[in-house]
């Protein structure tokens, strides 16, 4: 009956072991990736900020509508018209590629919008979309907008 218990302990032991040792190894945006959901008729370029051989101009470092400019190096990618990047792509940053030569983006519901120019990116959080629509004459306006409760 002790080598029953002791054998279960050290299975448990074991089990509680191998998933946190899968937790602790799976990288931090699995899941979690910030997203682009374009539903313009033009291609949007995405970016990942975590290094690359392009350089990419983003007006808010941080992620939110708090203006402050950052140069990062990046991986710059192409998202098509009428598609979603979903969660197997991480989409660290958005720029559209077409339209009126500014564009606006706004975090959350509300009335305030920032005016940022074509070229610079604008930066996305994990755990956030950016769905960008666009008007009859052309402009782009994205809605940045958090998909899931961040612990």
């Amino acid at each position: 009956m002790r080598n029953q218990r002791l054998t279960g302990f050290v299975a448990s032991i074991a089990l509680a072991v191998a998933i946190l040792l899968t937790v602790t190894t799976t990288p931090a945006s699995a899941g979690v990736a910030g997203t682009l959901q374009n539903d313009t008729g033009y291609t949007f370029y995405g970016a990942d900020l975590e290094g690359g051989s392009n350089r990419c101009r983003v007006w808010n470092k941080g992620g939110d509508s708090t203006i402050a400019y950052k140069t990062f190096d990046c991986a710059k990618y192409k998202v098509a018209p009428h598609t979603t990047t979903g969660y197997w792509k991480d989409v660290d940053a958005i720029n559209p590629g077409g339209g009126q030569p500014q564009y606006r983006v706004r975090f959350g519901y509300g009335p305030d919008w920032t005016w940022v120019w074509q070229g610079t990116y604008t930066k996305i959080r994990n755990w956030h979309r950016a769905i960008c629509s666009a008007s009859a004459n052309g402009l782009v306006s994205c809605t940045v907008v958090q998909t899931v409760y961040q612990p």
